[in-house]
């Protein structure tokens, strides 16, 4: 594990990598800019509740406490994060966007330095709350 550590750190040319191996590979199959902006959304997500898990479902990374709550889509040229839930959420940093889906909200992530850090997981932990009460 700790070659494959050092490995990918060099290949992501990040500090610290984490996470179970199937997310490490598919973080590791992202081209740059956008491994980058994800691996800095999911560790914003990652860190707001310790029992946030993530796992690779529908493609790409989904997480979890007590039953998915969002998940990414990857474009050419952005990052989407989509809260399944997102029509019950306060949005009061006016961060998510109308989909398609009745109740799915999302916001697209296109540079690192635009990122709501504070707004995105007042959202988070809204999300988990929602989860926690089913």
């Amino acid at each position: 594990m700790d070659n494959l550590n050092k490995f990918l750190k060099k290949r992501m040319a990040m500090k610290k990598v984490t996470g179970k191996l199937d997310i490490i590979a598919y973080l590791a199959s992202l081209k740059s800019p956008l491994r980058e902006l994800m691996f800095e959304v999911r560790s914003i997500v990652l860190e707001t509740d310790e029992e946030i898990s993530e796992a690779i479902k529908w493609g790409s990374i989904v997480f979890n406490c007590k039953g998915n709550f969002a998940g990414f889509r990857v474009a050419k040229e952005h990052l989407t994060l989509v809260f399944f839930n997102g029509v019950a959420l306060k949005d009061k940093y006016k961060l998510l966007k109308k989909g398609t889906d009745v109740k799915a909200r999302s916001i697209i992530f296109t540079d690192i330095e635009k990122i709501n850090k504070t707004g995105l997981q007042d959202l988070v932990r809204q999300a988990v709350a929602l989860n926690r009460k089913k």
